[in-house]
């Protein structure tokens, strides 16, 4: 059966779809981490980020060039200097 164009629903709002992703991962990540919090807060920070975005190709496009932050991400430096490994630069104007 066709379906018209105007029985196809519209995208939610990409933080929308952020903030569901958000409420279907905090179970799983109190389960899989001592620590969950810094990825929770990492989840958070994408929402409020998303918020800026109308489309979700660019809002993943923008998040595949110039990716925040992470509080959960971090990697020794090479050589095992105990070095932490953090990005400078900053999402669609949004500090990281």
């Amino acid at each position: 059966m066709l379906t018209s164009i105007s029985d196809v629903k519209p995208e939610p709002p990409v933080a929308a779809q952020i903030e569901r992703l958000r409420h279907y991962y905090e179970p799983l990540l109190e389960r899989l981490y001592d620590n969950p919090m810094p990825r929770q807060r990492d989840m958070e920070q994408l929402e409020g980020i998303a918020q800026r975005y109308q489309q979700r190709a660019d809002f993943i496009s923008d998040l595949a060039l110039d990716p925040p932050r992470s509080t959960a991400v971090r990697s020794q430096a090479i050589g095992g200097s105990g070095g932490v490994f953090e990005s400078s630069r900053s999402l669609g104007g949004w500090p990281c």
